[in-house]
Order: structure tokens, then sequence, then C-alpha cells
């Protein structure tokens, strides 16, 4: 009993000189209790659902996590710490709380956040901020894609789209990102239109310095450039 509670006392680095004791009779004494009892403690694993692939400076980004022991919610932790970290290291930082294994999490993003990919990440009070293995991680773009764009113009406008992976599939549904340019040098907040069959279906503003989002399905025989025009 003794010797348990003096291994539950270690520090977790701890490593014994070896000719302090015989190394078979240290590590069944002390060590092995100390192992056998981390061993037993349950990892929570951490989930957040992001709404949106893409987001701009000026959103919210609206998050909902869930955080389970196995497949069962946890009741364990009851805080949720959440941030969002540029390629700098500066983070903003947000607490919310955790209720029956789930939370919700929001994130207002400043209109002067600097475009580019973000690290959104993590943990509960009860996994700790030292052991990031336990961590969520997801990466995050703020802004439009450093990528190809398809490029559709009329005697107005110049319209540049992002589809989400590189390039448009035909018969499937496509997420992208669009830029609407009236010159060169001048990005207008306007809409774009998705026609079919020359009706428009679907229409999408421009949310921020031009730049906005939207989806589209292909049809099997039409281009990206008849679905836009």
């Amino acid at each position: 009993m003794g010797s348990e509670l003096f291994a539950h006392s270690l520090p977790l680095e701890y490593i014994p000189l070896d000719d302090t004791y015989g190394t078979t009779e240290f590590s069944n004494q002390i060590v092995k209790p100390f192992t056998d009892f981390h061993s037993f403690l349950p990892n929570e694993k951490i989930h957040l659902h992001t709404d949106k692939y893409l987001y701009f400076p000026g959103e919210t980004i609206w998050l909902k996590a869930y955080v389970n022991i196995g497949i069962e919610p946890s009741e364990l932790s009851s805080k949720l710490f959440t941030q969002l970290t540029d390629q700098n290291g500066k983070s903003i930082k947000i607490l919310s709380k955790i209720e029956k294994g789930e939370a919700k999490v929001y994130i207002i993003l400043p209109d002067s956040l600097t475009i580019g990919d973000y690290l959104l990440s993590s943990y509960t009070d009860w996994s700790d901020s030292s052991d990031s293995q336990l961590h969520f991680k997801k990466k995050l773009r703020i802004g439009i894609p450093d990528s190809k764009a398809d490029t559709l113009e009329n005697s107005s406008y110049e319209i540049r789209l992002f589809p989400e992976g590189g390039e448009f599939v035909n018969g499937l549904e496509n997420s992208f990102a669009f830029e609407i340019r009236r010159t060169p040098n001048e990005l207008v907040n306007e809409e774009i239109e998705i026609l079919q069959n020359d009706k428009v279906i679907d229409t999408y503003p421009a949310i921020w310095r031009g730049k906005g989002r939207g989806k589209v399905k292909l049809n099997e025989n039409k281009s990206i450039l008849r679905e836009f025009i």
C-alpha cells in the first residue's frame, strides 16, 4: 500500500538510477502501480463541427462541440477552451460551458484580421492545455484561397471562382469562393446568379470586399461557364 501511494506521487517524467534498486524489483513495486493507475484514466475525445469551410474578416464562426468518452457524452469536463491561431502564433481565445458533453462556441472575427490559414484547436479542463495529443485541431481558411481561379467575364464585371479542392467536378455539388471586380483594382459587393436551363436557381452575394461563397451542382454535359453566365 505504501509503495502504491509513493508511486502515485512521483512525477510522470521520473526515471530512477539503475543502481538505486534492482531494476525488476523497482519496476514491479514502484513504476508499475504508477503506470497502471494512469492507464485507467479516461481520455475525452473532442470534435468541433464548423458551419462553413471558408470565412471572411468580420464574420462570426459558429461551432458545435461534442466531448465524448468512447461513444458516450463526457461528464468529466465543464469547460471548453477554443482558440484560433494565426501563423505567427497570435490567438483568439474563447471559453465555453460544456453541458451533457456538448458546447456552443462562437468566434467573432475582427474586420482587421489578416487573410491566411489558421489553426482551430480546442481542449477541456480535463484534457488540459499541456497534452496536445488530446486536443482537437483543424485548419481554417480566412479569406480567398491561394489557388488557381476560373475567370468569367462580361462587359461590366470579372468574376473569379475558387472551387474547394482546386477544381469543379461535373455531376457533384461543388463549394466555391468567388471574387467580383469591376476593374482590375476595384472589388465590388455585387451578386452572382447561378442558372439552370436559363432560369436563376441560386443567388449568392459578395459579403466582404467583393468576395463571397456559394455552391453549385454541375450537370454532366454543361461547363462552368454556362452555369454562371
